[in-house]
């Protein structure tokens, strides 16, 4: 599961973003694409204060951090499974559980493959 999150709207407060930091403890998210906050022209939160970038960048910092180690886990859990794979390009792919997969001998694109994940880097699984 994945999901996106932006912090440090202007109204966000450090309770916010520990609830924020809590989600990703109750649920298993393998990825997240996180962003700091950017005011769009004409809109409300264009017209708000900031908050400080020296904060917004550091709770962005820590998410980061906390979804890669999340990620790492539901990779390492992947290991020595049988895992379907839809090949993107000759030696890569995705599994039905979205994770990356990387073989050793080139597929066709567009194919699905049956394999066992039997190793695990950092956040690709590999043949």
């Amino acid at each position: 599961m994945s999901t996106d999150i932006i912090v440090g709207y202007p109204t966000e407060t450090e309770e916010d973003f520990e609830a924020t930091l809590g989600l990703f403890d109750k649920h298993n998210f393998s990825f997240a694409y996180c962003f700091k906050f950017s005011p769009r022209h004409s809109t409300e939160a264009a017209k708000m204060t900031e908050l400080e970038q020296k904060i917004v960048e550091k709770r962005l910092d820590i998410l980061l951090n906390k979804v890669k180690a999340l990620s790492v886990k539901v990779y390492e859990a992947q290991k020595g499974k049988e895992v379907s794979v839809l090949m993107e390009t000759p030696f890569k792919g995705r599994t039905s559980e979205n994770l990356w997969f990387k073989t050793k001998k080139a597929q066709k694109i567009g194919m699905i493959i049956k394999t066992a994940a039997r190793e695990v880097n950092n956040t690709i699984l590999l043949e």
